[in-house]
């Protein structure tokens, strides 16, 4: 019981690090226990200096806060390999086209340089949000919680959001793909997203840089056959870039 409750306050802990923020409900949801075994768990940390208790939540520590965690603060990270995949999402774009653009400085960067016109985005980037695209007729906030330190929208009420909308095009990004191309996130509600998304009717258009490829983590979807097409870069290795055709997926290297 106690090994249980041991791998709880890891996972909790992992997902606030990258979260930033989480309600205590949607914890308690998340991890399938009471509200009050979600508060004690939270409190222990919060005694141990881990995570920090606000009203309602948890986040991370005062010093964590004070580091650069938001999106913005990863936008140069890779970023010519981005510049090169962004350039590409007009290929896979026609005008009037209506598409759901996910969280993450890559999606930022293609939403910056979609060039079709008479466009509607539903998005839960705060910076996408807050960023002018003459090129975009309506622009739509998806319902959640907002987490500023990332600039995104996250939780339960985004997850029934997405069930609700039907964009002809979904486009996003995740933590990478493991070795047998399935996808994989961060944090296990990160791959709660990706199952959404993969269930929705719109063509799914995956945008990952080179760098990517073969990251291994705990939490993964399984798998890329669900993906029409992927916009990587020209980094991307032979093997892999064989390997995914193989599975049949279209594969569109930005140049």
């Amino acid at each position: 019981m106690a090994k249980k409750r041991d791998e709880r306050l890891n996972s909790i802990y992992s997902y606030i690090r990258n979260s930033g923020y989480a309600s205590v409900q949607e914890l308690s949801k998340m991890f399938d226990v009471s509200i009050s075994t979600m508060k004690r768990d939270l409190d222990t940390m919060n005694n141990k200096g881990l995570l920090k208790r606000v009203p309602g939540g948890v986040t991370t520590t005062k010093g964590e806060l004070a580091t650069p965690t938001s999106i913005a603060s990863y936008a140069n990270v890779n970023a010519e390999k981005k510049l090169k995949i962004s350039g590409a999402i007009n290929e896979v774009i026609e005008d009037g086209d209506s598409l759901f653009l996910e969280v993450g400085s890559t999606c930022h960067y293609a939403y910056q340089h979609l060039n079709r016109k008479n466009l509607t985005i539903f998005t839960p980037s705060l910076q996408i949000l807050t960023t002018k695209n003459d090129n975009v007729d309506h622009l739509y906030c998806m319902e959640g919680e907002a987490v500023l330190p990332y600039l995104i929208i996250r939780g339960f009420p985004l997850l029934e959001n997405l069930k609700r909308i039907n964009p002809n095009k979904i486009v996003f990004s995740c933590y990478g793909l493991n070795e047998d191309y399935d996808l994989v996130g961060r944090v296990d509600y990160d791959n709660a997203v990706l199952r959404t998304l993969l269930d929705m009717r719109g063509e799914k258009i995956l945008l990952l840089d080179s760098s990517k490829i073969c990251v291994n983590n705990t939490f993964f979807v399984p798998d890329i056959t669900k993906i029409d097409v992927l916009i990587t870069d020209d980094g991307i290795d032979e093997e892999h870039l064989n390997k995914i055709r193989e599975k049949g997926v279209k594969v569109i290297i930005g140049k």
